[in-house]
Formats: C-alpha cells, structure tokens, sequence
C-alpha cells in the first residue's frame, strides 16, 4: 500500500496575528462609593500579636496585615479581595 504524501507544515518566525482592525470602547461607566462601602475597604480587624509567619511575610489578621499597607509594603504580598 503506498502512503499519501501528506501536506508538509510551514513553520514560519512570524507570529499569526489576526489583523481585525482597531478596537473601540462602547461604553464606560463610572460611580462614587458609598459611606458604608468606604467604611468597609478601611476597617481591618487584628486580633493576632505577630508580625511575620515562618517565611517572613505580614500576616493577615496580625500588626502588620498586608491590607493596612504597612512600611515594608510590596505589592506582591497584598491580597485585595
């Protein structure tokens, strides 16, 4: 039986990129946040005397929880929920 002699794959540098054309925002929207809803993004309950765990991180919950922002503040650390 002799084989069909398949279609060889172009590789080629380019990357495939879709030309769709520009893209356009149909709508934004903005809004204020309540009183209620600025009280609840501050407030921050400690109910732990620690500062760090094992690996040196600001514990939640603890006198240096990430979400107060504290002076060894990095971004990779924060947990904004």
């Amino acid at each position: 039986m002799a084989k069909k002699p398949q279609d060889a794959i172009q590789f080629t540098k380019q990357p495939y990129i879709e030309d769709v054309g520009p893209r356009k925002i149909k709508s934004i929207q903005f809004s204020m946040f309540s009183e209620s809803d600025i009280f609840k993004c501050a407030e921050v309950e400690v109910h732990r005397g620690v500062y760090y765990d094992s690996r040196k991180i600001p514990i939640e919950h603890g006198l240096l929880d990430p979400r107060m922002c504290s002076v060894d503040w990095e971004p990779r650390l924060l947990n904004w929920n």
